[in-house]
Formats: C-alpha cells, sequence, structure tokens
C-alpha cells in the first residue's frame, strides 16, 4: 500500500544508471520517507534483491523505521522464512462491532468487543517501525466511543513519518470529522458496496436514508472543503449477484465524489456454507446476465477517468469446492432472514466461541491431522498458480482483524493449513507471534511449493 508519490531519484543523464543498495539509499533519503510509489517499490524490490545482508545492514543504521522498511523488503525478496524484520503495514483492531448487516460478512453476527487501551500497548513494538497503521477490526472502526484516547496513544508510539487509514462503511465519518487530524488519518477507503439506496439497504442492510449522507460526507472529505484537512477517498464494492449490475454506476459515482481510487472486490472463496449468511446466494456468475455485465463493467473500467482496482477475470471462478457444489445441487440450502440470522442459536455460539481462549492454546503449531486440513484444496488450482508465488502478506503486513486478536497469515486465511491460530494473548509478544511456526511453513510453502488452496484461489495479483 504505497498511496504518496514521492519524486524520483534523479540520476546525471550521462552517469551509470544507480542500482542496488545505492538505489535504495538515494530513493528513500531523497524521499525522507517510504511512502513511495509503487512503480518505486517495485524496482526497490528488484534491486535489493541483488544486495548483500551487510549492505542492507549499512543503509540505515540510525534510522529505526527505514532500516527495518529496507530489511523487510530484502527478506521478501530473499524468500526467508525466520525474518529479522516486523511487519510495516499494521492492521489495528479497533472494533469487532458493526452497525451494517452485509450480506458476506459475518462481523454483525459475531463481533463483540472494542479495543482497550491495555491491548493496544501489545502492538507498541510493531507500532514503532510502522509505515501504515489500519484502524480496522471485524467491524466499523469508527463506532468506538473513545476512538480520541487511542489516537492520543497513537501520537505516542508512531514515527511522525507515519500515516492512518481506516476501512469504514461511512455511517460515523460525519461526527468524526473534527477528529481527522487527530486520528492521523491520510486515506479513508469506504464499503458502499452499491451505487443506490435501495442496493445498499439490501447489500448492507441500512436505511436507505444513509446512502446520500455518507455520499456526501466523502465527498467533503475528498474536496477538503468543510473538514479540517484533505483525506484521500476510496471507494470499494464487493461483487455479488445482487449489485454487477451497478459496477459502470458505481464508477461514475467514485468519479463524481472525486476519489482517489475505486476497488472492486472478488468475493472471498469458502470452504462451506456461512451460519447465519446466505453465501450461496452471493456469487455474481449466478447472475442469468452475468456475462454481459461483466462486459459493461469491463467498459466502466477502462472508461473510467479515477482509476479502478478489480480482478473481473476472478468474478466466474468459483468460491466453493466442487463437493460442495453437487451437495447444494441435490439439497439447496434455505434462505435466512437477517433477524433469524440475529436469533440464530448457532450463529450466537459461533460468535462466542471466538472469543474463548481457556479451551486450547493458539500458537501456530501443527496439528493432529495436517492433511486434512486445507479445505480449499483440490484439483483445479483455477489461477494456474506456481511456485515461488511472491506473496508480500506474510513479510510486510500484519493482519489483526479482531479483538481476540487473532494473527491471520492474510486476508483469505485466518490461520495456516495444517496449523492452529495464532492469538496474541498466548504469545509473549507480536513479535514471537510473527516468527511462530505457522508463518514460517507459509513462508517456506510460497517459496517452494507445494501452495496451499487458499493461496491457488488468491484472486490478488502479486
Amino acid at each position: 500500500m504505497v498511496p504518496v508519490q514521492s519524486p524520483p531519484v534523479d540520476e546525471a543523464p550521462h552517469s551509470p544508471p544507480v542500482t542496488g543498495a545505492e538505489y535504495a539509499r538515494q530513493l528513500l533519503e531523497k524521499a525522507k520517507h517510504p511512502r513511495i510509489t509503487a512503480e518505486q517499490l517495485r524496482r526497490l524490490e528488484q534491486e535489493l534483491m541483488t544486495a548483500s545482508d551487510e549492505e542492507v545492514a549499512q543503509l540505515f543504521p540510525e534510522d529505526r523505521l527505514l532500516s527495518n522498511f529496507v530489511t523487510n523488503v530484502w527478506e521478501w525478496g530473499q524468500g526467508r522464512t525466520t525474518l529479522t524484520s516486523l511487519p510495516w503495514n499494521i492492521s489495528l483492531p479497533v472494533s469487532d462491532v458493526c452497525n451494517a448487516r452485509c450480506t458476506f460478512c459475518t462481523s454483525w453476527l459475531d463481533g463483540k468487543k472494542q479495543l482497550t487501551l491495555e491491548q493496544l500497548e501489545k502492538f507498541e513494538p510493531v507500532l514503532r517501525t510502522a509505515i501504515y497503521v489500519g484502524l480496522v477490526g471485524h467491524g466499523e472502526p469508527l463506532s468506538h466511543p473513545h476512538l480520541d484516547e487511542i489516537a492520543e496513544r497513537l501520537e505516542q508510539y508512531l514515527d511522525p513519518r507515519a500515516a492512518s487509514y481506516t476501512i469504514t462503511n461511512g455511517v460515523y465519518l460525519a461526527k468524526w470529522l473534527e477528529r481527522i487530524d487527530q486520528l492521523r488519518l491520510s486515506s479513508i477507503s469506504c464499503s458502499l458496496n452499491a451505487a443506490t439506496p435501495q442496493t445498499h439497504q439490501t447489500v448492507m442492510g441500512f436505511d436507505p436514508r444513509e446512502f446520500p449522507r455518507i455520499v456526501e460526507t466523502l465527498g467533503i472529505l475528498a474536496s477538503g472543503k468543510g473538514s479540517p484537512r484533505r483525506v484521500k477517498v476510496s471507494i470499494t464494492l464487493v461483487v455479488t449477484q445482487q449489485n454487477v449490475h451497478e459496477i459502470p454506476e458505481f464508477i461514475e459515482l467514485g468519479n463524481t465524489i472525486g476519489a482517489q481510487s475505486i476497488y472492486l472486490r472478488t468475493l472471498l472463496p469458502q470452504p462451506d456454507l456461512v451460519t447465519g449468511l446466505n453465501y450461496h446466494q452471493l456469487p455474481p456468475y449466478l447472475h442469468p446476465d452475468f456475462e454481459r455485465l461483466r462486459a459493461n463493467a469491463v467498459a466502466a473500467m477502462r472508461a473510467s477517468a479515477i482509476p479502478v482496482h478489480g480482478e473481473p477475470h476472478t468474478w466466474g471462478t468459483p468460491i466453493f469446492p466442487d463437493e460442495l457444489v453437487r451437495r447444494m445441487e441435490a439439497t439447496p440450502p434455505v434462505f435466512i432472514s437477517r433477524a433469524d440470522a440475529l436469533r440464530s442459536q448457532e450463529a450466537r455460539e459461533r460468535g462466542q466461541r471466538a472469543y474463548q481462549v481457556s479451551v486450547r492454546r493458539f500458537r501456530g503449531d501443527p496439528n493432529d491431522h495436517p492433511e486434512f486440513a486445507d479445505t480449499l484444496k483440490d484439483a483445479s488450482n483455477p489461477h494456474d498458480r506456481h511456485p515461488p508465488f511472491r506473496c508480500r502478506a506474510v513479510y510486510n503486513n500484519l493482519y489483526v482483524n479482531e479483538l481476540f486478536l487473532r494473527v491471520a497469515p492474510c486476508c483469505y486465511l485466518t490461520k495456516t493449513p495444517g496449523h492452529d491460530e495464532i492469538r496474541l494473548m498466548d504469545m509473549t509478544d507480536i513479535v514471537e507471534a510473527w516468527n511462530a511456526v505457522s508463518m514460517q511453513s507459509l513462508r517456506q510453502r510460497l517459496a517452494e511449493g507445494p501452495l496451499y488452496g487458499a493461496c491457488e484461489r488468491c484472486p490478488e495479483s502479486w
């Protein structure tokens, strides 16, 4: 995630091109911070792959943040399994409580807690060298009633060059407009998932009156008018059968409010049906006019004046294993309303179990039967993925998105297949969790194979 553009490294017209560790030194010294363009990051990764560990160690010995950053990029390039660097893109769980009722998410069924200052202290080691901090959670982060106190603590931990961002449904944005500077927010990603109030209600469960209010606040932030600072705004839509028809209109909306970027997310693959959700009705490829609607979406993406990020070719990829599809064809799942889902004893128990830590230990150790653990693995390999798979997630991103403090390998895996979960309250510190045996195993499989099923199905292109 590199949203702030920095000037390129100056090179004399007739001098040899700057390469290796020297490129990293000149780039980051000139920029004075690591918020570089995506193109510069790719070049940095390539150049550091040719550098030695001694050269990397000598780059920024007196600058803790930059030293950690270049070491991390180098270790990713080398495919190291045990890391000496810390992640620099941190997901900080602020709230698991959510006011939305999204059709593709269980946060409104499972979320029970919000971040305490004591829990925040566990993140101090990685916050000291963080470049980006996401104020997130498995719910709505801006619903936290004491967000101002969290911001004051972050001021103590974060390097002045660091920035924060948040992922929000936008309902509470107006409430915190005067706290934007205190929160150090430089960018906001708003999960709208629709282009009209009616579809917004269908997908997210909000009163139709909320949609125009959210859009108005996003416009204020994007323009810098009526808010303390101008914030980079992006809007996102998880592509489902219910909103795939609105993608061109959604892209037009992003252009109208002055968003910096637009994201069209692919629906997450699932090994089984999700209790409380009608997940079987969500795949966009179930729409009877899917191919035409996908073509319309692709055309709108190309015509947009604002960058639109998405992988339309993955929208037609089956999200369920073949065996589950056959079971659903034989016995179609029943539809469950939001009200019934909230009353579901099974859904409530699942949410409670997530916060329980006394039943077992969660250290990332191997399970007793790892051969049965990779539930997404089959013979399909839909994206034709093979090692080495250059995934950055388990090198520079720390995914802790729930208040039971689970360290997830990536946004598509809650644990490494064949291993127990990692929970911070069960580890000596966050550094131990970062190099748990399951994280090392995943990094090794990415480099050497065989890839896990989730990696083969991951829609991201690294």
